[in-house]
This record gives C-alpha cells, structure tokens and sequence, in this order.
C-alpha cells in the first residue's frame, strides 16, 4: 500500500469497533511477540510482498539512519542498511526485539511515543510506519505525522493495512 497526494485533505477513517470490542483470538495472540511474529507471517504469507515493497522504497533514498514508528518486534529493522531506531510504546515488544535483533550502536529499540519525539529536525533519513495507523485515534495521528514531516529528511513510508477483524481469518 502506497500513501496518495490527497490534494492537501486530512486522512480520515471509518471507526467501527466500540471501547471493549474483544481483540478476537488472533488478537489476542498478536499481542504476544513471539506469537505475534509467527502469525503475522503465517497470516501475510511471511509478510513477503510488504517487506519487498518496503525494500524497494528504502532503496530509493539514503538510510543512513531510519526511524521505524511502531516497530513491534522488531521485523523491519533487518531491511535497514544503516542505523536503524525503533519507537513503540509496548515494552514486551520492545524487550523482545532488542533480545533478537539489537545490535549495539546500529539497531537500536525505545520507548517512546510519536506524538511528540525527542529528536531534532530532519535527524533521521526515512521513517516507517508499519501498520500503525489504523490503531491512532485522529488528533494522535495528526501529531504522528506531523512529527514525522519534522524529524525526517527523505521520505516516510506508510504501510498500513486493515485490522484482522476485517478479514475472514480475524474474524475467525
């Protein structure tokens, strides 16, 4: 999925669950990182197409240094050449990726939220955001990526596709 010029007009999404909507099974289980990585890639065909389209989109500018906005377990960091800083704001995720894929001074994973980041202006190459979207209320999402014009030099690269509990297996 590819992000298009609306002509200036905010994102907007249609918001069907309510507060206290069950997450469903295969929620529930994604909320686990280790579960979480084996079923997003039994799910997305091991999430082949969407890390080959977010190869080929880094390729088209410098990584030097990539920040990845929700970076959950830590999956994307292997596509980045350079330093590569993963921002979520779940520690168990966190704790998880840092434990498989960290690499001191290169591939680093923080707490932290994107609403209002710490880093100076144009301080990261590209960012990513990975299926994130769907999960921010308006005004977050609004300062998200607001935050993410200000800290990125390049190009961010949004991927986001709908929540399971739109298709049939998260339904399920």
């Amino acid at each position: 999925a590819r992000a298009a010029d609306r002509g200036g007009q905010p994102l907007r999404r249609e918001r069907h669950a309510q507060v206290g909507d069950s997450p469903g099974i295969i929620g529930w289980v994604c909320g686990h990182p280790v579960a979480s990585d084996v079923i997003r890639n039994l799910l997305a065909g091991g999430l082949r197409p969407i890390k080959r389209t977010v190869r080929q989109l880094l390729a088209r500018a410098p990584q030097a240094s990539v920040l990845d906005v929700g970076c959950g377990s830590g999956m994307m960091s292997q596509l980045v050449t350079g330093r590569y800083l993963g921002i979520d704001t779940d520690r168990r995720f966190l704790d998880y990726a840092a434990r498989r894929y960290g690499v001191e001074g290169r591939l680093q994973f923080a707490s932290q939220s994107a609403t209002r980041l710490p880093y100076a202006d144009a301080s990261f190459d590209q960012s990513l955001v990975i299926n994130v979207m769907h999960h921010l209320a308006d005004a977050p999402l609004q300062q998200t990526l607001a935050e993410l014009g200000r800290v990125t030099r390049h190009q961010v690269i949004i991927v986001d596709m709908a929540p399971l509990r739109y298709n049939l297996l998260g339904m399920l």
